[in-house]
């Protein structure tokens, strides 16, 4: 556990397995801080890559789009249930 005013990007290295895998998280871990925490584990980040931005004609905003839709399809199921423990159940205070 920490305190409110610490970033979860800071602390999230602390939660991680020995051997983490593949890591999805929001743009919140998007730093580089919690991304080498997760590869100096062994495992490979796959956090929501958000304002990216490119010139005219580039497919910078293609690559992001198939970058970030690999990574929704995983989380999207795991979304639902905290969206029902809220929204059914009355945790709405969950984080």
């Amino acid at each position: 556990m920490t305190p409110g005013n610490v970033h979860d990007g800071r602390a999230g290295g602390g939660a991680l397995p020995e051997a983490p895998g593949e890591v999805y998280a929001d743009s919140a871990y998007r730093g580089p801080i919690f991304g080498a925490a997760v590869a100096a584990r062994g495992g490979t980040p796959r956090i929501v890559q958000t304002g990216t931005w490119g010139r005219p004609g580039d497919d910078t905003l293609r690559k992001l789009h198939r970058w970030n839709y690999a990574i929704h399809r995983v989380r999207c199921r795991i979304e639902k249930i905290f969206g029902t423990w809220k929204r059914s159940y009355g945790l709405r205070r969950v984080r």
